[in-house]
Parts: C-alpha cells; structure tokens; sequence
C-alpha cells in the first residue's frame, strides 16, 4: 500500500518547534556576533555638527499661526541644506583639495530642526575632513544667512515706500496736486519711480531667499570640539544579522528530520 503525505498539523509543527528553540536562540545569537563583528572591521566615521539659533520678532511679525512661524523657520533650513548650498559647499571643499560632489555631500550629512534651533550633521571617514568640511559649511551658512536677511530687510523698507507711492498714485488720480506728487514734479515721474521701486523689490525678496525681516538670527555655534568616531550602520548591522540568524534557525528547524525514538517491546 503506497505511503500517505501525513497532513500539516499546526499543534504538531509548534510542538516541533518549540523542542528545538534551543537553534532559534543559538542561530539568532550567532547572526547578530557575526554582523557585530563585521561592523567592527568596517572603516569608521567621524561626525562633526553646528547649529544656527533663530528667532522672531514677535513686534514687527504682530501675531502668527504655528504654520507662518514653520515657514520663516524652515526659510533657514533651505539655505542652510539647498541643493546650491551643497554645491557651493563642494566647491569650496575642491579648493582646499577635498574631491567630493554635491551628492557625496548629501549623502553623508543631514539637518534636523528642533523648534528654533537648526543643526547640520556631517561625517566622514577622516576626521580632519569632517572638521574642514563642517566649518567651512557652518562659515559659508552663517555669512549667507546674513547675505539674506540683509536683503530682506531692504526688501522691508522697499515694500513699505512701494505702498507709500501706491497710496500718492491713488490720491493724484483724483485731485491735482499744488506742490507736486510725494517728490516727484510730474504724473509720469511718479509713475516710473513706482515701476522702479517695484522692481527693485522684487529682486530683493528673490536675494532674500524666502527670509523675513522678522526673523532673528542669533548665533550659529560648533557643537563638536573634536570630530567623534559613530557607526551609523552597526545598529541596523546588529539587527539585521538578528533576524537573518532566526530566519536560518527557523529554515534549519523544519528542514532536519526530526529524530524517532524506538519502541521496546
């Protein structure tokens, strides 16, 4: 009579299972040694970082929504980790016989925001490259964050002489003026200062790069006296190895036959 494939019996394959933990622990063990181990003879990177403290000023902003406040913050965010950021920054770093691209630049930094702070991560496999990287990003940030706000500021003062000339415009549309038009002798005179200032404005609020004239830049600050040695990865490697290891466990259970004792009659 030909033999039967015995039937999938769930109770049975945990029973099975649970005889032999003992190669889940062991396996899971032996994954997650050897992907530490692994990560112990990888190069090891040094990281460095900066901060740019920021602020408004509640006296000319007035009263603003969470979401105009996270717009004038994350105004400083652009600057500081903008795709032409990090091509200036990679730039400069050629000029001081650094060999990087923006991309490798990307790809081994990151910013993150904590309410007013901002604070730019860098590391590298050398620790004096993370360092000459990371200050000249800090220097270059910090001058064009001033570069910005002073343009905002002029943009300020623009937009509110803009409005004065609007409202004179209005006024000499309805009454014939005895002394001229707000300094200017003649309709037209007026009319191409508006256009002028106007366009001024705009390239102004473009130089701004989208920054506030109610925003306070207080400091920016080096936040590593030295460039520290981190694993980014020994974590995941860990984990990995982990679960690698109780998957082979697992495979390894159901795949050795299980051992049948004899029966002595």
């Amino acid at each position: 009579m030909p033999e039967t494939q015995a039937e999938f019996s769930p109770r049975l394959e945990g029973e099975h299972l649970l005889r032999r933990w003992w190669m889940l622990v062991l396996c899971a063990f032996l994954g997650a040694l050897m992907a530490f181990v692994y990560s112990l003879r990888t190069a090891t990177e040094y990281e460095v970082s900066f901060s740019v403290l920021t602020g408004i000023d509640q006296t000319t902003a007035g009263e603003l929504t969470q979401y105009e406040e996270d717009v004038m913050f994350e105004a400083v965010g652009y600057i500081l980790y903008s795709p032409d950021t990090l091509a200036q920054i990679a730039a400069l770093a050629q000029e001081q016989g650094i060999a990087l691209t923006p991309a490798d630049l990307r790809d081994s930094s990151s910013v993150e925001r904590r309410l007013n702070e901002w604070r730019v991560r860098l590391h590298r496999s050398h620790p004096q490259e993370a360092e000459t990287l990371g200050r000249l990003w800090m220097q270059w940030s910090w001058d064009e964050l001033q570069r910005a706000y002073a343009h905002a500021l002029t943009a300020d003062g623009l937009r509110r002489y803009a409005e004065s000339l609007t409202a004179c415009l209005a006024r000499a549309v309805t009454t014939e003026p005895a002394y001229g038009l707000c300094g200017f002798a003649r309709l037209p005179d007026l009319q191409a200062g508006l256009a002028q200032t106007s366009q001024r404005l705009l390239e102004e609020r473009l130089a701004s790069r989208g920054l506030s004239s109610s925003l306070l830049l207080h400091e920016v600050q080096w936040e590593t006296p030295a460039p520290r040695p981190v694993s980014y990865r020994r974590g995941w490697l860990v984990l990995s190895g982990l679960g690698l290891g109780l998957l082979s466990g697992l495979i390894l259970v159901f795949a050795l036959p299980e051992r049948k004792h004899g029966v002595s009659g």
